[in-house]
C-alpha cells in the first residue's frame, strides 16, 4: 500500500479522473493548453487543473480533513503544524464562516507571550481556504520577521473569526 501526503493525494485524485476521461476518448478543450505546448495531452490543464486543486481541498476543510498532515515531504513540520491549527479552526468555525469576506486570525508567540492578530480578506469563490493559509502564513512570516522555518516553534494560529464582508477590511 502507498502512503501519501494529501497534497499528493490530490494529484492522484485528477490523475485518475484525467485517466477515466481520457479512456472514454472524452477531450476536454483548453485554450491554455493549446496556446503554451501542442505536443501536452494533457486532458486537465493549467487553470483547469488549478481550480480542481483548490476544489477538492475546499472538500476537504468542508469536511474537517487537513489538506497537510504530519508527514514531513519537504515542507517544514512547523508550517505544516500551522497548517494543521488553520484548518482545524476553519472546519470547528465552519458553520459561521463565509466562503467570502473579511476574516481576523488571532496568532499567538509563547516565546515572548504576546497574542497579535491579522486580517485578511478572503475574496470570491476563487479564493479557497487553501489560499487563504498560504497567504496566512505569509503574513505571519512578515509579522514576526522570520528567516528561518525554526522560528515558528512557538507561533500559533489559535482563532479565526468572520469580521464582515470583504469591503470591511482595513
Amino acid at each position: 500500500m502507498s502512503v501519501y501526503r494529501k497534497e499528493d493525494l490530490i494529484d492522484t485524485i485528477i490523475d485518475t479522473f484525467e485517466d477515466f476521461l481520457d479512456d472514454k476518448n472524452v477531450h476536454i478543450e483548453n485554450a491554455e493548453r493549446d496556446a503554451e505546448d501542442t505536443d501536452n495531452l494533457a486532458n486537465i490543464y493549467g487553470d483547469d487543473y488549478d481550480r480542481l486543486v483548490s476544489d477538492i481541498r475546499s472538500v476537504y476543510t468542508s469536511n474537517g480533513i487537513n489538506v497537510a498532515d504530519d508527514y514531513n515531504g519537504g515542507e517544514d513540520g512547523n508550517i505544516i503544524r500551522l497548517r494543521n491549527e488553520f484548518y482545524r479552526l476553519v472546519a470547528e468555525n465552519s458553520p459561521h464562516l463565509p466562503e467570502v469576506g473579511c476574516f481576523n486570525v488571532t496568532i499567538t508567540d509563547s516565546s515572548i507571550n504576546e497574542t497579535s492578530e491579522t486580517q485578511g480578506d478572503k475574496s470570491g469563490t476563487e479564493c479557497s481556504w487553501a489560499d487563504f493559509c498560504d497567504w496566512l502564513i505569509g503574513d505571519i512570516i512578515e509579522m514576526y520577521d522570520i528567516d528561518q522555518p525554526d522560528q515558528l516553534e512557538t507561533i500559533s494560529i489559535v482563532d479565526i473569526q468572520f469580521a464582515g464582508t470583504d469591503n470591511m477590511c482595513s
